[in-house]
């Protein structure tokens, strides 16, 4: 989920109840997840972009580029394909991985 008053993504932990703030502090506006939860999938609207990293870890990620103002994200079952809303061009771009 993403932290409403610092715009970052924070990793809840269902068991403990335990949180942790990621240290990617970029303002994503979308998220999602793998469907194996091991990669995260972000959509950064003010730098046209969007973002594949692994579970958290805010280390090892892919940027792509080329994105108008993305602000929702989904990804595909297989994880082949990541769609983002473009939200001031009206439209959803698609992007294979």
């Amino acid at each position: 989920m993403a932290s409403s008053s610092s715009r970052t993504p924070v990793h809840i932990d269902l068991d403990t109840g335990s949180s942790t703030r990621s240290h990617f502090g970029r303002a994503p506006c979308g998220l999602a997840l793998s469907p194996d939860g091991a990669r995260v999938h972000l959509t950064l609207a003010l730098e046209d972009s969007a973002l594949v990293t692994d579970h958290f870890a805010m280390e090892n990620f892919t940027e792509i580029h080329g994105i108008t103002f993305p602000t929702g994200v989904a990804v595909t079952p297989d994880e082949s394909f990541l769609c983002a809303t473009n939200y001031f061009a009206d439209s959803v771009t698609v992007i294979e991985l």
